[in-house]
């Protein structure tokens, strides 16, 4: 893609500014799915305590988050 766009007469900053568009919308679907799948773990959770503990050894039952 860089040479074609460098043969059709593309200037080194349009380049760029390609791979900085495309490198920014991966990382926010990045942190964004990221965000969802944290919060969706953290919400499981607290509501179904699915993470248990060795009460002998923490003291309780199930891990808070």
């Amino acid at each position: 893609m860089t040479g074609i766009l460098k043969s059709l007469g593309s200037s080194n900053w349009v380049i760029q500014k390609v791979f900085l568009y495309h490198s920014s919308l991966i990382a926010i679907r990045g942190v964004l799915f990221g965000l969802i799948f944290g919060v969706g773990i953290c919400w499981l959770q607290q509501y179904t305590g699915l993470l248990k503990l060795d009460e002998s050894a923490y003291y309780i039952r199930i891990a808070p988050l």
